[in-house]
């Protein structure tokens, strides 16, 4: 496991970026670019977004919150066959006193607390992960 460092200049220009809402970058681009795993804010897919979280992130094993953990929303879905499985929803990265920064979809940029982040989303099946 690495010691995450956040990368605090770029949290600032995510937040100023995204103070008005914008569609230039999401959730997941964001989670990239402030745990500096990206040099730009931009839109990324779940396409990429689920293999990073496979295989360069692990599932947290002790209790509470470490900035630069990653908070990851999954939700239910069916393939065409009727098999369920996992979607990825969202992503926010832990960054100290009780408060998670995320891109809430179209909407700002933001701290929330962990309630707040699963509120806005309608969801309560999350996994606290870190990097690898």
């Amino acid at each position: 496991m690495q010691t995450t460092l956040l990368n605090g200049t770029n949290i600032k220009k995510a937040h100023r970026q995204g103070k008005d809402g914008t569609c230039e970058f999401n959730c997941w681009g964001t989670t990239l670019f402030i745990l500096s795993q990206t040099d730009k804010l931009e839109w990324v897919g779940s396409t990429y977004m689920k293999p990073f979280l496979k295989n360069k992130t692990m599932p947290k094993v002790n209790q509470g919150f470490e900035k630069g953990d990653i908070l990851v929303l999954w939700g239910n879905a069916w393939h065409s066959n009727g098999v369920e499985h996992k979607e990825l929803i969202h992503t926010a990265v832990y960054v100290g006193n009780g408060k998670f920064f995320h891109k809430k979809g179209m909407d700002e940029s933001c701290y929330d607390t962990l309630e707040d982040v699963l509120h806005s989303y309608l969801h309560d099946n999350y996994e606290i992960r870190q990097l690898i």
